[in-house]
């Protein structure tokens, strides 16, 4: 039986190894390989310590993530016309 410490540090790796993961709790255990109960705790855990974010949807995403895209976007519009170069 696999430990829980083991399950977080699995799921850690996989949002640490690939940016922008957005995954469902069925998708997390199926990629893990891990039953219901062991995964939802790891999940809450996760949650609760601020590595994840459980959106209204049911995905799980890295709150840095999701405030960098939000920065990102917020440059972008913010930018001066000035700014933007023009094909020539």
């Amino acid at each position: 039986m696999q430990k829980l410490d083991d399950i977080a540090d699995r799921v850690r790796a996989e949002y640490l190894e690939m940016p922008g993961l957005r995954l469902r709790a069925d998708q997390i255990r199926r990629l893990c390989g891990v039953e219901q109960s062991l995964c939802d705790v790891a999940l809450a855990w996760l949650v609760r310590t601020s590595f994840l974010s459980l959106k209204p949807d049911g995905y799980y995403i890295r709150p840095v993530e999701e405030s960098s895209r939000w920065m990102a976007t917020a440059r972008t519009s913010l930018a001066p016309a000035s700014a933007v170069k023009r094909a020539s």
